[in-house]
C-alpha cells in the first residue's frame, strides 16, 4: 500500500508555498469537521466528500468513515 501512498506524495511536488500552506490548513479543519465539504458526485455516498483549498489551488478527495473517525485521503 506504501506505493499508492508515494505517489500522491509525489503530487505535492513544485506545489507553491501558498498553496501547500493552504492545504495543510484546510486539512486541518477537515479534521475536526470532516462534514464541511462538498459530496463527491454522483452522490450516492455522503461518505465520499471533497474540498477546494485556497483560492482554488486545488481540489481533495477523501472517504470518511464515521464508526473508526477516520478520512482516508486520496
Amino acid at each position: 500500500m506504501a506505493e499508492p501512498a508515494a505517489r500522491r506524495a509525489g503530487q505535492l511536488n513544485g506545489l507553491r508555498s501558498a498553496a501547500f500552506d493552504a492545504l495543510v490548513e484546510r486539512v486541518i479543519a477537515l479534521v475536526q469537521e470532516p462534514w464541511d465539504a462538498d459530496l463527491m458526485a454522483p452522490g450516492d455516498d455522503p461518505a465520499c466528500r471533497q474540498a477546494i483549498f485556497g483560492e482554488g489551488y486545488g481540489l481533495l478527495s477523501f472517504h470518511v468513515d464515521q464508526a473508526v473517525r477516520v478520512a482516508t485521503w486520496s
